[in-house]
């Protein structure tokens, strides 16, 4: 794939992406950034979230989809989408220790951690530390 190629579209691009998600780092700059071709590559390998663009790595539908397959990948997520309950419970469901990559709000929120702790004691230490000194808090947990 040549970069700025005139002959590329979006269908062709579609296609060389289905095999390999990796031509997306050099598709035309119009093409580069969209979001079907995106949720193409992230449907063959997760870990193409982490090159992704912003919009992507903000895109709550596709986080969504990522986290649930590899939880780790959180820290890549934005910060609106990391301070997002559902999505780190997503992540925390996948791999409790997502929760380290997650933002002051779910690292308060009693379900998200303690369904982080239920699958995986050590998660307790990536919990706000009000909700650590909590003792009815840490009885349940």
């Amino acid at each position: 794939l040549k970069h700025g190629h005139p002959a590329m579209n979006k269908d062709t691009l579609l296609d060389q992406v289905h095999r390999n998600w990796r031509v997306l780092q050099h598709a035309p700059r119009a093409l580069r950034e969209d979001r079907d071709l995106w949720l193409e590559a992230l449907g063959q390998d997760v870990q193409a979230f982490e090159q992704s663009p912003a919009a992507i790595r903000s895109d709550r539908e596709a986080t969504l989809s990522v986290v649930r397959r590899d939880g780790r990948l959180l820290q890549h997520a934005s910060a609106d989408l990391r301070d997002d309950s559902e999505v780190v419970l997503a992540a925390v469901q996948q791999d409790p220790e997502a929760l380290l990559f997650a933002g002051p709000g779910p690292r308060r929120d009693h379900n998200v951690v303690l369904e982080a702790v239920r699958l995986d004691a050590q998660a307790f230490h990536y919990a706000d530390e009000a909700l650590r000194a909590d003792h009815r808090f840490v009885s349940e947990a």
